[in-house]
């Protein structure tokens, strides 16, 4: 066991040297954190992941300033003024709460997880390759982890695809509720939707109510920072009202605790429906845009904080609130 031990220092030692050695920012990043892993497995090196973690955090940065990694980008015209006169022309002659019961109710405004999945099966069979080579998940500071299995390559793609389409149906139902405010809505009609809510308690309320007020005075940064915990409260209220407690019995501590927002999102899909809740997941959590985690602990740009996130947090409170 010693000797096995020893060759597998000496093998992260010889990562350690093989990143030295590069020019790239990348390809070091990439072998300090081989050795990083290597380390971690061994045990008993508590100081040297200390410091490959900051020498893969100063490659990253290296990598940044060389330009290294590449942006992707393509134009895609989207037909959102025509999609706008067209939604206006399905709700003439609605009530306001008419209004935003139609909005709540149509799934029209959220990918379709399993067309998302048949496209990349698709995907698959015709260049396989893509599927084989392992994939790397960078976070904040370097890499988390390294999709290696096939099945794992996969499912993180459908996460990707339904994370960029989320997006694009953000663009979407912003400039959709935009059109709506001048001359269908007004803020009280949301607000009076909230308040009859199934799912909004009256704490609940008076919190999202002050989000929603600063919202329309366009400071997004409190509006984002005031609504985002508040749909983890509401998932809990919704599971209540569905009979199901939110929270679990911790075996090792003997105690209850409750379940925090992934496994509130699980255990609501049934409710909520299969396509809400993994925009729910890739929004949210740490699968791709993280906002709830980048948001309550401070990792949040201050450019991020735009409208169209505010609104994206009004229309999944709106459409939570009476499940």
């Amino acid at each position: 066991m010693e000797e096995a031990r020893e060759l597998q220092v000496q093998i992260a030692k010889s990562f350690e040297e093989e990143a030295s050695s590069r020019e790239s920012g990348i390809a070091k990043t990439f072998f300090y954190n081989k050795a990083l892993s290597l380390y971690s497995n061994i045990g008993g090196f508590t100081k040297k992941m200390q410091e490959l973690k900051s020498k893969i955090s100063q490659s990253l940065q290296q990598a940044e300033e060389k330009q290294e990694f590449k942006e992707i980008l393509f134009k895609m015209p989207l037909p959102v003024e025509e999609f706008i006169k067209n939604y206006v022309n399905k709700l003439q002659g609605k009530k306001p709460e008419e209004i935003l019961r139609f909005l709540m109710d149509d799934e029209s405004l959220i990918p379709k997880k399993e067309n998302i999945r048949q496209d990349i099966q698709e995907n698959a069979n015709q260049y396989p390759l893509q599927f084989l080579i392992p994939t790397q998940v960078y976070g904040r500071y370097g890499p988390i982890r390294t999709l290696s299995e096939p099945n794992e390559i996969f499912e993180y793609k459908v996460k990707e695809r339904f994370n960029m389409e989320s997006e694009i149906k953000e663009i979407f139902l912003c400039r959709l509720l935009e059109r709506l405010l001048k001359d269908k809505l007004k803020i009280e009609d949301i607000l009076g939707f909230l308040k009859n809510g199934d799912n909004i308690t009256k704490n609940c309320y008076k919190i999202i109510e002050a989000g929603i007020n600063e919202h329309f005075k366009r400071n997004y940064i409190a509006s984002v920072h005031i609504l985002v915990p508040q749909i983890e409260e509401i998932l809990r209220t919704l599971l209540q009202n569905h009979g199901v407690t939110p929270a679990s019995y911790e075996t090792k501590e003997q105690v209850i605790e409750e379940k925090l927002l992934r496994g509130l999102i699980d255990e609501s899909e049934i409710f909520v429906g299969e396509n809400f809740a993994e925009y729910l997941r890739v929004r949210l959590l740490t699968e791709f845009a993280n906002i709830r985690n980048k948001v309550c602990h401070g990792w949040m740009q201050s450019e991020e904080f735009t409208e169209m996130l505010s609104n994206a947090l009004i229309y999944m409170i709106l459409r939570l609130s009476k499940k």
